[in-house]
This record gives structure tokens, sequence and C-alpha cells, in this order.
């Protein structure tokens, strides 16, 4: 049996509340070459500036160097209580608000520097911790381990976690980022535990199934959304096929029996 990732070029999902405080959603499936295809700087959507654009400079990096860095910087999640931020990160769960319609993430930080591979989003896999996004609405592709980019006002603190009212979050599947190993690591322990990276593997390699299952960890049911989301996607690309297909535009993965 085998699990199907088919990237869907160009789709742009957007999501609004009623009100004009909703959150909205931005969901991109680009092609996925096996090139890495060089270095470039973090590159805003079109949509996205309108938020990209109040961040000061200082504010667009997010990332808490090593004391021995040459070039250091700093940053933690504490102490942002009514700013408006932007952050990095995994979700790790998702939960129904009890209005039926929204949702809190809770999300693993990843740090950011700037920079990306050019045909991939790149982040560290190391992080300051966790923080909660909340969310007016919960999109059907907002699954676990996807990566996000949350930009919000930091609104509130639960368990010594920061929560961002979510204004707009861009989403990024599997196969459509990587990791990095730069920064000082503050992530929570229990995802550190779900790793099961092989002896002198690196963080930074060739992407397949395998290069998330070990550096994420999902658990059982976890994998198990994973997957049936693929297949749904895999079921609504043979309905309608889209004219720009393609032989890049199609990736199949082996699953593992379990993760």
């Amino acid at each position: 049996m085998t699990l199907r990732i088919l990237p869907v070029v160009n789709l742009v999902l957007l999501v609004t509340a009623a009100s004009v405080d909703g959150t909205v959603f931005e969901f991109e499936f680009p092609s996925h070459p096996e090139s890495y295809g060089g270095t470039c700087d973090y590159s805003p959507t079109e949509l996205e500036e309108a938020w990209f654009n109040r961040l000061s400079e200082k504010d667009r990096r997010t990332l808490q160097t090593t004391p021995d860095e040459k070039y250091p910087s700093t940053f933690q999640l504490a102490g942002h209580r009514d700013q408006f931020v932007s952050w990095w990160g995994i979700v790790r769960d998702i939960k129904r608000l009890p209005n039926g319609k929204g949702a809190t993430l809770l999300i693993q930080n990843t740090y950011d520097d700037g920079q990306t591979d050019c045909n991939r989003q790149t982040v560290q896999i190391y992080g300051a911790g966790d923080f909660e996004a909340n969310l007016t609405e919960l999109p059907k592709d907002i699954i676990p381990l996807v990566l996000v980019r949350v930009y919000g006002v930091v609104t509130d603190e639960r368990e010594n976690r920061p929560v961002i009212k979510a204004d707009y979050m861009r989403v990024w599947h599997w196969l459509q980022f990587n990791f990095m190993d730069f920064g000082e690591d503050h992530s929570n322990p229990e995802w550190k535990k779900r790793q099961n990276l092989p002896k002198d593997a690196l963080i930074y390699d060739i992407i397949s199934q395998a290069y998330y299952l070990e550096r994420l960890g999902p658990t059982k049911e976890e994998w198990e959304q994973i997957k049936a989301y693929h297949r749904r996607l895999e079921g609504a690309t043979r309905e309608k096929p889209t004219p720009r297909k393609s032989a890049n535009e199609t990736i199949t993965i082996t699953p593992s029996p379990s993760p």
C-alpha cells in the first residue's frame, strides 16, 4: 500500500469569520523538485505582506543563538503580551472551541533566521518552547504536524504558554518544509522524546516520509490523521484532475506499519 502526497499547485485557501476579526489562512502547495535549489530570503505572499510589513526588521528574525555564536541573536516567547508578533512552529495539538467553529492550536515553536531553501520553507528544528494560537475557524487542511507561521497579538498566557489571537496563518504540509539545526534549544522535552533519529543522522537531509517520522515522531493517531488527509487529497485530485499536472507534481511515499 502506498500513500500518495499530491501537491496542488498555487492553491490558496482563504477563510474568514463573519466579523472583521476572523483568522485568514493561506495554504500553498508548490511542486517539489529533488534539488535543494539554493538559499533565499523569506518571501511573504502578496496576501501575507499586509501582516509581514507590520513587523520590525528585528522581529522578523526569531532565533536564540548559542553563546559562542559569531553573530548573536536573542529571542524568547515570554514578555510579548499585547504585542503584535509572528512566530513559527509545528502544530502539536488541535482543540475545537465550544462554539464548534474555532479552535486552539498548541504549537511547538521553531526558530527562524529569515533564510530558507528556495524550493522549500526551512526552519530550525530547535525552538523557544510552546505557544498557542486561537483561530476563529478550523479549516480541514489544518492537521497535526504541519508547519505554520502565525501573525497576531499576544493576548494571554496559559500554563506559561503565550496565546496569540491569530489574524493570519500560513501553512506548509509535509514535503513542503525542512529543518536546519541552528540555535539554543528550549523545546518542550515531550516533543524531543518523540524524535527517533538514527545515530549520526543529519537534521538537514534528503526529504522523504522517514525524514518527518524521525524528526517529528507522530503518535499512532496523528499518523492515521496524516494518512487520511493525503488519501482524501488524492481522491479529490482523481475526481477533478488539474490541467497543470506534471510528473514532478506527484510524489509517492510508502508508509511504515507504524510511526
